[in-house]
């Protein structure tokens, strides 16, 4: 499958019902990076399905409604974890000055370009979701995170950092990709006609901002401010959950 013309591939339910699997796109996958979407291809695909008609994943084993925050959000962390662990290993190099900084961009700029899409695929439901503007939606993020990473190899160039802070400072970028993968996904159930939501925390310590937020309880939807916005910035691993409300 090619990110120019996603289709989707056809399966079936153990109830006979039809649905679109969420398939990877290969062009966009290196050879070292296969292995970093392993987790979701194995633990998300085959076994899950997008049923658009009513914006959930479906389990493919027993035809059964999954939970987005239980089981999709939680394999999409398994998989930048496993990003950030590459990505910090990255910094560590660069800093130690065992590869340069242009090398050092080249890679990281591939790892984020796998994070961010894979992030917003997911949000929407699978690659088959995904529009033009979509990708003009993660092109935009990524042009940004390609800034910060100019500046970033640059101060890495100039001796700026020692080889711990250029880890942490690169691991950062890798967390960025939650939000979009929450942001995304609050957008889409938006248009698909939710009215309100409510922020929820899962850090026991969270920033003041966090649990601010929270505290709020159901509000109409976008009135919240959105992930990635509050002093814990990128550290930020709250989510929403939404409603109807008539």
């Amino acid at each position: 499958m090619r990110l120019s013309s996603p289709k989707a591939t056809s399966t079936r339910y153990r109830r006979g019902q039809s649905g679109t699997r969420l398939t990877l796109p290969r062009c966009y996958l290196p050879d070292l990076e296969t292995r970093v979407l392993q987790e979701t291809k194995r633990r998300l695909t085959d076994r899950y399905a997008y049923d658009a008609r009513v914006h959930r994943y479906r389990d493919l084993r027993t035809g059964r409604f999954v939970d987005w925050n239980r089981t999709v959000r939680p394999a999409m962390e398994r998989a930048l974890d496993t990003l950030a662990l590459e990505i910090r290993q990255l910094g560590a190099q660069a800093g130690a000055g065992q590869i340069d900084d242009a090398a050092f961009v080249v890679a990281m700029k591939q790892k984020l370009k796998i994070a961010h899409l894979m992030s917003y695929a997911l949000a929407k439901g699978g690659w088959a979701q995904m529009t033009s503007e979509d990708f003009g939606r993660v092109g935009r993020e990524l042009r940004k995170q390609y800034d910060y990473l100019a500046r970033f190899g640059q101060a890495i160039r100039q001796g700026k950092l020692s080889q711990g802070q250029a880890a942490y400072r690169a691991a950062l970028y890798a967390r960025a990709a939650y939000a979009t993968y929450e942001n995304t996904r609050r957008l889409e159930m938006q248009r698909v006609g939710f009215t309100e939501e409510r922020r929820r925390r899962t850090a026991k310590e969270s920033c003041p901002d966090c649990i601010e937020y929270a505290r709020r309880g159901w509000q109409p939807i976008g009135t919240l401010p959105p992930i990635g916005q509050s002093r814990c910035i990128v550290n930020c691993r709250c989510y929403f959950e939404y409603r109807y409300r008539r």
